[in-house]
C-alpha cells in the first residue's frame, strides 16, 4: 500500500477497486469522486497500480471517521452471491440485464448454482 503524501487528515481509509470497475467508482468526469467530497467534506485521491490491468487503491482523507466511513459507503462498490435455481437462472438473468441496462446494477453474472451482483451500496 502506498503513503499519500502531502495530507494532515485526521481521519484516513482506503479500499481496493479492480481496474475494470475504476470508472464506475469514479464517474463521468470523477463526479461520484466529486459528490463524496462534497457531501462528506474529504479528499478522495485513486492511486495508480503498478499496471493497467492491476487494482487501484482508492483513499480517502478527512476530518473525522464518520466523514471517512461516509464517503467509503457512497463509492465503494458492493459484490453479493445469492443462489438461483438452474430452472429460474434465465429468467433471473434476463431482469438482471435489464437492471444493468437501467444502470442500477454495474454488472450480474452466472457462478455455479447462483448469481453475483455488483453495485452501489446506496
Amino acid at each position: 500500500r502506498r503513503r499519500v503524501e502531502g495530507s494532515d487528515a485526521a481521519s484516513r481509509d482506503s479500499f481496493e477497486v479492480e481496474a475494470a470497475l475504476v470508472g464506475r467508482t469514479v464517474g463521468k468526469g470523477g463526479e461520484r469522486l466529486k459528490r463524496a467530497g462534497a457531501e462528506f467534506g474529504v479528499e478522495v485521491r485513486v492511486l495508480d497500480g503498478p499496471d493497467e490491468d492491476a487494482p487501484r487503491t482508492v483513499v480517502i482523507l478527512g476530518a473525522s471517521d464518520e466523514a471517512v466511513a461516509g464517503a467509503r459507503e457512497a463509492l465503494e462498490l458492493v459484490r453479493e452471491e445469492y443462489p438461483v435455481d438452474e430452472e429460474r437462472m434465465s429468467w433471473v438473468m434476463s431482469k438482471v440485464q435489464e437492471l444493468v441496462r437501467e444502470g442500477t446494477l454495474v454488472y450480474g453474472r452466472r457462478a455455479a448454482g447462483a448469481i453475483e451482483l455488483c453495485g452501489e451500496r446506496q
